[in-house]
């Protein structure tokens, strides 16, 4: 999975990137963008605080509110931004 988090200006944050027992832990703050790339497909995201817009190549873009989850379905390129600001969670599927 290759990941990053980009401010307004183009500045990389990985201090937003926090791994945690429950799975990676994404903080986005106002006008920052989350790309994932080549993510496996059935991974579920989980937003744990505020609410995010995602867009997933070849799919309609959502907003999620805290609580609501999204299951990724391809290795396509994801985007994230938080709305005004959000946290989310990458969940591993279990085999």
């Amino acid at each position: 999975m290759e990941y990053a988090i980009q401010s307004p200006h183009g500045t990389l944050l990985g201090r937003k990137v926090l791994p945690s027992h429950k799975g990676l832990e994404i903080t986005l703050e106002r006008g920052e963008l989350f790309k994932l790339q080549g993510d496996r497909p059935g991974r579920i995201v989980q937003v744990i605080e505020g609410r995010v817009w995602l867009t997933q190549s070849g799919q309609a873009d959502i907003i999620l509110d805290q609580g609501q989850t999204y299951r990724i379905t391809g290795p396509e390129l994801v985007l994230f931004e938080g709305l005004p600001a959000g946290r989310i969670r990458f969940i591993s599927q279990s085999r």
